[in-house]
């Protein structure tokens, strides 16, 4: 049984695969899931958080504006069976690490996981896409270097 360490399997994270590790700068211990946003830095690696917190994400962005919402990617079961129940992809905060501080954001004891199972469709895709260059949030650096010619079903 060959092991692989968790600088391998960031390293061979694609662009819209799940990974799921525990933050150790996150508050809560449990495990998150994230999808990988392709970004046009290579030493970069960018991630949206997927969270059934709903109701508490969409208060906390409310106060920008209504448009705000329109950054949060809602998810069903229907659309990504691993899911257990309706979800969001927070597009306001993505992520971005290089692999090094992914590292040593990663519990030790828990790893890394990458979901290469997980099948994510065209359209959820392209609203990730959307979410995060129309996001109030996101600096300009990050929306300059995310690819827009990507877009699959517009």
């Amino acid at each position: 049984m060959t092991t692989v360490s968790v600088e391998q399997e960031i390293k061979s994270l694609k662009p819209f695969q799940i990974c799921q590790f525990r933050d150790i700068y996150h508050n809560e211990y449990k495990l998150h899931r994230y999808i990988k946003i392709p970004y046009n830095k290579p030493d970069k690696i960018i991630l949206c958080i997927f969270t059934s917190q709903i109701k508490s994400v969409e208060k906390r962005y409310i106060k920008f504006d209504n448009k705000s919402l329109n950054s949060l990617v809602y998810v069903t079961p229907l659309e990504l069976p691993f899911l257990e129940k309706p979800t969001i992809i927070d597009c306001h905060e993505p992520n971005i690490f290089t692999k090094d501080r992914l590292i040593r954001h990663i519990d030790k004891d828990i790893g890394f996981k990458i979901k290469i199972e997980e099948n994510i469709p065209d359209k959820i895709k392209d609203k990730l896409i959307y979410a995060i260059l129309n996001s109030p949030i996101v600096s300009p650096e990050t929306l300059f270097n995310i690819p827009t010619k990507i877009f699959t079903t517009r």
